[in-house]
């Protein structure tokens, strides 16, 4: 049972952190000491405890241990996105404009190291790009600790054409490889990765459900377009 939600405004006044303690009847405003309310990016709460925050901002990830009531800077680089890897691991995806490379923490967000994974130069490249290009990180999944997926969106800056990349990671997000292509210009906005049935589901933003073999190695075949838009 979860005793605290949390959720960002981002976009409208008043910016920051809000906190609910009934199941999101009512919100309140957290003042929290050591965060700052703007260019946040991202929140996520610890899946088994509460009081345990990270928030990402354009210029850092910071960390609460009393349910969002005082954060400490744990990450000195902006952060665009948060996912939990596991119940003490976690990963920050960044935003091109922001930041290059990936990081990771194994012990609950305590602190961050960059890996070298940079998503501008090592997860869009290709012989048909050119430099340079705008990624945006859509979709994340992980298994467990150690496997995952990534959905990156990119579009040539030179040439206007756009394209939605997945890759995967067997060392916990560290080095990502056998990337495939979806020739689409919509964005891939959700993925599970079914591991009895060996298989891939990718969700689109306007065609539909795709699905591929687990390695990214097969054929990807689109498996309905009736969710068009969905």
């Amino acid at each position: 049972f979860r005793s605290k939600t949390y959720v960002l405004s981002t976009e409208s006044s008043p910016t920051g952190l809000y906190v609910s303690s009934d199941l999101g009847v009512t919100w309140t405003t957290a003042t929290a000491a050591g965060l700052s309310n703007t260019n946040l990016r991202d929140v996520k709460a610890s899946p088994y405890n509460p009081d345990i925050v990270l928030i990402s901002s354009d210029t850092s990830i910071s960390r609460s241990i009393d349910g969002g009531e005082s954060f400490t800077t744990v990450y000195t680089s902006g952060c665009w996105r948060l996912f939990y890897k596991d119940l003490d691991s976690v990963i920050g995806i960044p935003l091109a404009a922001i930041g290059t490379s990936i990081v990771i923490s194994n012990n609950n967000g305590e602190s961050f190291t960059p890996t070298t994974t940079n998503i501008a130069a090592q997860l869009c490249v290709g012989a048909d790009l050119s430099a340079p290009v705008l990624p945006q990180v859509t979709a994340v999944y992980f298994t467990n600790n150690s496997s995952g997926f990534i959905a990156v969106h990119f579009t040539d800056l030179a040439t206007g054409f756009t394209r939605s990349r997945i890759w995967r990671t067997t060392d916990g997000g560290q080095t990502w490889v056998n990337s495939i292509d979806l020739f689409v210009t919509d964005q891939v906005t959700s993925i599970h990765a079914d591991l009895a049935a060996d298989k891939v589901t990718l969700l689109t933003e306007g065609v539909g459900v795709w699905q591929v073999d687990y390695a990214l190695q097969g054929i990807i075949t689109q498996t309905d377009s009736t969710i068009a838009g969905g």
